[in-house]
């Protein structure tokens, strides 16, 4: 079982995730910004982060640069679920990030989760 942070801030799109990977035996904490995201890192371990790029407050690049400069926090896999093709912008170096643009059916969101995470225990 993991420990997912799940950063989204369409509701449905989270309790649908959140409801899956659950169901697939993770431990997953929702929530809609990347402030709060911040907020659960300092307190919390977390083996992966799924992250929205468009939000409120702060969006996903912006949170991205956030983490990377948080003392004390291991380097911690991200995976980009977004509806947004096409990525503008480069992801913050050094960080292992990965792509999955919405909409997608759960079963590939369960099954990239669970290839990341075999990936950090090989």
């Amino acid at each position: 079982m993991a420990s997912i942070l799940l950063i989204d801030d369409s509701k449905s799109t989270a309790l649908a995730v959140r409801f899956e990977l659950e169901r697939a035996g993770h431990d997953v904490v929702a929530v809609e910004d990347g402030v709060k995201a911040l907020e659960i890192l300092l307190k919390k371990k977390v083996d992966l982060v799924i992250l929205d790029l468009f939000m409120p407050v702060m969006n996903g690049w912006e949170f991205l640069d956030s983490k990377s400069g948080l003392a004390g926090i291991a380097p911690i896999p991200v995976i980009v679920y977004s509806a947004y093709s096409g990525i503008p912008q480069p992801f913050p170096a050094g960080q292992k990030i990965t792509v999955i643009e919405k909409p997608q059916e759960l079963s590939v969101v369960t099954k990239t989760v669970n290839h990341v995470l075999q990936g950090l225990s090989a």
